[in-house]
This record gives C-alpha cells, structure tokens and sequence, in this order.
C-alpha cells in the first residue's frame, strides 16, 4: 500500500515532467479602497467617496445599524455611493475592493444619520 501511494504521490508526477516550485507559493494581498470620506449626508441618506484600488473591478459595501443585522451587499464600480432609505442610528458603513482573484480587507467607518 505504501508503495502505491509513492508512486501516487512522486514518482508519476515527476515522470510526467512536473517539478515542484522552488519557493513556497505566497498569499496574495488585495488592496482596500483608501482616503474613504464621508462626502455628504442628510435625512436618512449618506455618501461616501474614495480613492481608486489599482486593478479593482468594482467595490462592495454594507452597512450595520447598531443593533441590528448587517445589510444586503451593494456593489458599484464607481468610486462613490449614497446609502439611503436609512432610519436615523448609528452605523458602521463597510467598504472592500473586489479583484478577478478574491476580495480585500473592510474599511470601517462609523457614522450617525439623523
């Protein structure tokens, strides 16, 4: 049996010309969007711009009113949004750049909407 399993394991792949990499494959980071300012606010509606992510393909967002469940996600491939339709609270708003390959840290920032 454990012969089988060398064979499995090593000895086809390098007969069929595989060889492993000499370095360990390393984690990709994703950079999250930067300088996110709240732009403007008013009854119920806040919003927020930020700096361009180099390669993002778009941004996705939620917020969270203090004690109350996290929101639907909202995407958008510009570098601005308006969240509106909000009862006045307290909220943590979340922002991350998606990539072809996988998504970066949130950016919190907390607010209050009268």
């Amino acid at each position: 049996m454990k012969g089988i399993l060398f064979l499995l394991a090593f000895a086809l792949p390098m007969a069929f010309g595989f060889t492993p990499p000499s370095q360990p494959l390393q984690d990709v980071t994703y950079d999250a969007p930067t300088n996110v300012q709240k732009t403007s606010s008013s009854s119920g509606s806040i919003s927020f711009a930020w700096d361009a992510s180099f390669q993002a393909v778009q941004y996705k967002m939620y917020y969270v009113k203090r004690g109350s469940s996290a929101s639907s996600y909202f995407y958008t491939t510009n570098t601005n949004y308006t969240f509106s339709g909000l009862p006045a609270g307290e909220y943590y708003f979340y922002f991350a750049a998606v990539y072809d390959g996988g998504v970066s840290p949130w950016i919190v920032i907390e607010d209050q909407i009268m």
